[in-house]
């Protein structure tokens, strides 16, 4: 992801899993649920353009 304004690149890792909604569930989720995890790996920088 690009720093707007800058030459600085930020650099995530991203993953995903399906897992039980929880017991206390509202009536309209759904009984599978999508979990999601991001982590921060580092910045980089762009050279001149």
């Amino acid at each position: 992801m690009r720093e707007k304004g800058t030459k600085k690149l930020h650099i995530y890792e991203g993953w995903a899993w399906r897992e039980q909604a929880p017991e206390d569930k509202p009536d309209w989720m759904a009984e599978t649920i999508t979990q999601a995890n991001v982590s921060k790996e580092g910045i980089e920088y762009l050279d001149e353009l």
